[in-house]
C-alpha cells in the first residue's frame, strides 16, 4: 500500500513537472490535464464512460467543447500518462505509472 501511494505521488510528480517546464520542452500539458489525472490517480482502473461521467470530469469539460476533451485525451494518450485497455466490449482507462520506470532524474 506504501509503495502503491509512492508510486501515485511520483506520477503527480511528474506530471507537475511537466506543467511547470512547458515553456522550455516540448511536452506541453495544461491544468485541466493535471486536474483529470489527480482524479484518474486517485480512481485507478475505471470504465471510460463511468470515468467521464464523474462529477469531478464532467465539471472540467462543463463550459469546453467536445474538441477540447477529445484533444486532452489524445495528448493523454500521446504522452503515454494514460493507458486505454479493452476488455470484454468495455474500455478502461488507467494511470500509466510504467512511463515512471524509463524516466531519468537529475541529481
Amino acid at each position: 500500500m506504501v509503495l502503491r501511494k509512492v508510486k501515485q505521488l511520483m506520477f503527480l510528480d511528474y506530471v507537475k513537472y511537466l506543467v511547470a517546464t512547458k515553456k522550455t520542452k516540448e511536452i506541453k500539458i495544461n491544468h485541466r490535464i493535471v486536474d483529470l489525472l489527480d482524479v484518474l490517480v486517485q480512481t485507478g482502473r475505471v470504465p471510460l464512460d463511468k470515468f467521464l461521467a464523474a462529477a469531478p470530469i464532467a465539471t472540467l469539460y462543463n463550459n469546453a467543447s467536445a474538441a477540447t476533451k477529445s484533444r486532452d485525451f489524445k495528448k493523454l494518450n500521446q504522452l503515454a500518462l494514460v493507458r486505454t485497455i479493452k476488455e470484454n466490449n468495455k474500455v478502461y482507462i488507467e494511470p500509466n505509472f510504467a512511463i515512471l520506470d524509463s524516466l531519468q532524474y537529475r541529481v
